[in-house]
């Protein structure tokens, strides 16, 4: 027998030998990501919640496209402010791949793993939430530099523009720090339809459920909110007596996307903490609420509208400053028109 069919055989025969144990992890697993097991037809409304959170996925990349082609026609005089939102659109849209494979799973029963697969989703899901809050936290840095160090706005444009692959080298770094460590940490399993943790490490449930309540809840969303609360009352407080001018409107900008990450991020970070914690207490009980997958599913839908809502805030201040996006002028015709039909007609 060859080195390589001695070696395949040795793989079949630990397929084999962990097949069982495997299934139980992907059974958890699955569970984990917000499925519901049971005889009951689907008491998570899955199917209902997907098609909602589809829509507003298609939404967000229609909107974020439509500035994406108004930034890239003024790309040699991009402010500051720009970078940053180039770099935040790049960012969701990556996100976006792990947000359509857990909503074709959950609600349209979508089965399909490589371990490729499993490997870059779960480094792209835990990995770009963290580059999504530091692009947050870059946002409200800026605001906080123009109105309390007294920087001047084009004085920060030109520092970002001569120093924005800085920029891309940190969001490089924070994605290698926080989707790393899952990613080395999974596989595919044996019928390659769920994403397990690895069977070839002697890993406990609560080495792998802590290091997911520190990645996912903790460090994007709680231990941020905690940080900035104190400077977001301040800075808020301080733009309500800021003098008109061309960095009030990118101010109230960032206040909005601030405020609203955090808002509509703390319900969804708070679940995944009770159902982290319940796996790591072994409680199953939790998955077979309905209650409460239905009040998950609430939560995560709050969590993708931010996604909507900021490339809409970020338009909304853009017209503000008169820098009207590609085809403005047309649709605000169209809606003119929609106006006097319904005008005449009552």
């Amino acid at each position: 027998m060859s080195a390589a069919d001695a070696l395949d055989v040795g793989v079949k025969e630990l397929v084999a030998q962990t097949a069982e144990d495997l299934a139980i992890e992907s059974t958890n697993l699955e569970q984990g990501n917000g499925e519901l097991l049971n005889s009951d037809g689907d008491p998570c409304n899955s199917y209902e919640w997907s098609i909602i959170f589809f829509v507003i996925l298609i939404l967000s990349q229609m909107v974020m496209g439509l500035h994406f082609v108004t930034l890239f026609k003024r790309r040699s005089s991009l402010s500051a402010f720009d970078i940053l939102t180039f770099a935040y659109f790049i960012s969701t849209l990556i996100q976006f791949g792990p947000m359509f494979s857990q909503v074709l799973h959950s609600g349209h029963d979508v089965y399909s793993f490589t371990q490729t697969g499993c490997k870059l989703q779960f480094f792209t899901d835990y990995g770009m939430r963290n580059v999504i809050t530091f692009l947050v936290v870059s946002f409200f840095l800026y605001a906080y530099l123009v109105l309390y160090k007294n920087f001047d706005p084009e004085n920060l444009d030109g520092k970002m523009r001569r120093n924005y692959p800085w920029l891309i080298i940190l969001m490089a770094l924070i994605e290698g720090l926080f989707g790393m460590v899952p990613a080395m940490y999974v596989d595919v399993s044996p019928t390659f339809k769920h994403c397990v943790w690895t069977p070839t490490m002697d890993l406990s449930n609560l080495q792998i459920y802590s290091m997911e309540l520190i990645i996912r809840p903790l460090t994007p969303y709680l231990i941020p909110a905690l940080l900035l609360a104190y400077p977001l009352f301040k800075v808020t407080s301080t733009y309500r007596s800021m003098d008109a001018g061309k960095a009030k409107p990118i101010v109230f900008t960032i206040l909005t996307i601030t405020w609203s990450y955090f808002i509509m991020n703390l319900p969804y970070s708070l679940v995944l903490v009770r159902e982290t914690s319940s796996q790591i207490l072994g409680d199953p009980s939790i998955y077979e609420n309905a209650t409460f997958c239905n009040f998950k599913w609430v939560t995560f839908l709050l969590h993708q509208s931010w996604f909507l809502l900021v490339p809409v805030a970020i338009l909304a201040g853009e017209i503000e400053k008169g820098n009207k996006p590609v085809g403005y002028e047309t649709v605000s015709n169209l809606v003119d028109k929609v106006k006097r039909q319904i005008h005449l007609r009552l």
